[in-house]
């Protein structure tokens, strides 16, 4: 009876030392650094910062394990430094939080999503999945453009790579038959100006007017190109000024043959008599 008492007493004595240093052992974990590390991480944002993907994937993971780590009663103290340690290197990975500090030029990022947004999938023969990532590229930079906390550098970076984007899908343009066609000008003729198509000089023609007779623009474009002919003097005997006989001649040529014309008639009458 007395050894049972005294096993007895020996397993209360051990759990009690058990307990005591359970208790002691929670009490001296440290979790004031996890706490006020997780707390600072949960505000940070991924647009904030340079850092790429894989290095922000890596700062949620570490963050999430802080947390269980930190709500854990069990986790002794090497745990908490441990995991205390990850999460501080992965915010340092990170790098530095970005302040806006200087004017961003947007407006190449804007015309070229502007120009990007007026580009219809009708006028390319192109992959489906092309197009698709062409779409993506737009969203993209579109989400850049509107973030206020973008950098120089972000936008940048954004119209370079939706610029490339554009130039690969301007490639399957298709080309319009119709496009490159001239159309063919017809000179326009009015009334009174007549274009001259070889040497571009607008010619007036001449338009006679009612007075104007037809044979005196004859014979003045002819003494344009030739001499005016000799004139002998005509005769001022009235008879000899007559409209059938006015030809320019010499008066003594015109007796001579009227003269001839006489004899001839005369002897004629006389010949007739004597028959």
């Amino acid at each position: 009876m007395r050894k049972v008492f005294l096993v007895i007493l020996s397993i209360i004595f051990v759990f009690s030392v058990l307990c005591i240093s359970i208790s002691i052992s929670a009490a001296t974990v440290d979790k004031t650094e996890l706490e006020a590390l997780v707390a600072t991480a949960e505000n940070l944002k991924m647009e904030n910062f340079n850092a790429g993907a894989i290095n922000w994937k890596i700062f949620t993971m570490k963050l999430e394990e802080a947390k269980q780590v930190l709500t854990n009663p069990d986790a002794n103290q090497t745990r908490v430094d441990e995991v205390t340690k990850g999460l501080s290197d992965a915010i340092a990975r990170l790098g530095r939080e970005v302040v806006q500090t200087e004017a961003v030029d947007k407006s190449q990022l804007e015309a070229l999503i502007a120009k990007a947004n007026s580009l219809k999938r009708n006028d390319f023969d192109i992959d489906e999945g092309v197009w698709n990532d062409f779409q993506i590229q737009i969203i993209t930079s579109e989400n850049t453009l509107n973030n206020k906390k973008s950098t120089q550098k972000n936008i940048d970076d954004a119209k370079n790579n939706l610029s490339l984007m554009l130039e690969i899908v301007e490639q399957f343009r298709v080309v319009n038959e119709e496009e490159g066609k001239t159309e063919e000008v017809v000179p326009e003729f009015t009334e009174n100006r007549i274009p001259n198509v070889e040497t571009n000089i607008t010619v007036q023609p001449i338009i006679p007017s009612e007075s104007v007779i037809v044979s005196d623009v004859v014979n003045s474009n002819a003494s344009q190109t030739k001499p005016a002919p000799e004139t002998r003097p005509k005769s001022t005997t009235p008879f000899l000024q007559g409209g059938f006989i006015e030809i320019g001649c010499d008066a003594s040529i015109a007796f001579s043959a009227l003269a001839v014309v006489g004899i001839i008639g005369s002897a004629l009458v006389i010949k007739k008599k004597h028959d």
